[in-house]
């Protein structure tokens, strides 16, 4: 007969790591990672009306895809309604303006020149839009896995508790399930530093090279500890033989 702690472990615990594990222990892509570079460069202003608009249709096409990332991220994935809401209205805002904009350029524009320049500077779609969007959801992705992570470990500093023996590794595993509530702490202590309302509150003109750079490596770090304490997990879970 199955002894009454490996029955509260299979029960309570297994469920959880399931659902962590099909989040993934790292991105899914690298669009969503953080340690994916942004762009240090303004890009390039386009100066002739047929190049105008090859760069607006670009990035107009680029927004669609944001948008989908957004919505595979707001129903598949641990993106909340209200960070989708304002990044979709971060990237309406800009498709209207570029659709504008679109209309106006021509070889005949009395303002080309400012026009074209302003598809790159008042946009910036490549440079702040997009990595606006895969660090919110690269945020509300790590958020989730602490509170997954932190009920497992919960859960499973309790069950170690009531087991005096017939295991493994028992020591072992309190220790790991140790390490893990470190890297947890440290992974929601960076978090919670974390301005995920002054990074959405980022203005195309407020654009600089080093702008993303300490969002980026928050969530590096954050992630990195979450992936520390999900492989301390996994470990006590194998030191007390599952």
């Amino acid at each position: 007969m199955k002894s009454a702690w490996k029955t509260t472990l299979s029960a309570a615990v297994l469920g959880t790591m399931l659902a962590v594990s099909a989040a993934g222990a790292a991105f899914a892509t690298a669009s969503s990672d953080p340690s994916t570079p942004t762009p240090t460069v303004a890009p390039k202003v386009p100066k002739t009306a047929a190049e105008c608009q090859q760069a607006i249709t670009d990035r107009l096409a680029e927004i669609t895809k944001l948008e989908g990332r957004i919505g595979d991220a707001a129903t598949k994935g641990h993106l909340t309604k209200t960070d989708a809401a304002a990044l979709n209205g971060l990237l309406g805002a800009a498709q209207t303006g570029l659709s504008a904009l679109q209309g106006k350029i021509s070889p005949s524009d009395p303002t080309l020149a400012a026009d074209c320049r302003s598809i790159a500077t008042d946009f910036r779609i490549y440079a702040l839009r997009a990595p606006q969007v895969h660090l919110t959801i690269s945020f509300d992705n790590e958020q989730w896995r602490v509170t997954k992570l932190g009920d497992a470990v919960t859960k499973l500093t309790a069950l170690t508790g009531t087991i005096t023996g017939g295991v493994p590794d028992l020591d072992g595993a309190k220790a790991a399930l140790a390490d893990a509530g470190t890297q947890l702490a440290n992974a929601s202590s960076a978090l919670q530093g974390f301005s995920l309302s002054g990074l959405l509150a980022l203005a195309p003109q407020q654009w600089h090279a080093g702008v993303l750079t300490g969002d980026v490596s928050t969530l590096k770090g954050a992630h990195s500890d979450l992936k520390a304490a999900a492989a301390d997990v996994h470990k006590a879970l194998a030191d007390l033989g599952k």
